[in-house]
């Protein structure tokens, strides 16, 4: 467990943003989409940016894998 979160206080530290707007928030949002399409994974992803949701979609291939 200690090697777990060590690994993620690791994470943390690496990813870290010098700046995080609408755009930045869109950019993640559509790569992490990407991502899931290829991989056939079955995600939700919703990214909050100054309290506006910018990703707010449920694509359809959301429930493929249920």
């Amino acid at each position: 467990m200690e090697d777990i979160l060590k690994q993620l206080l690791q994470e943390e530290q690496e990813l870290q943003f010098s700046h995080f707007n609408e755009v930045t928030a869109w950019q993640l949002g559509s790569q992490m989409v990407e991502h899931a399409m290829r991989e056939n994974l079955p995600v939700t992803i919703d990214i909050d940016a100054r309290r506006t949701s910018t990703l707010p979609c449920q694509p359809a291939w959301h429930s493929r894998g249920q």
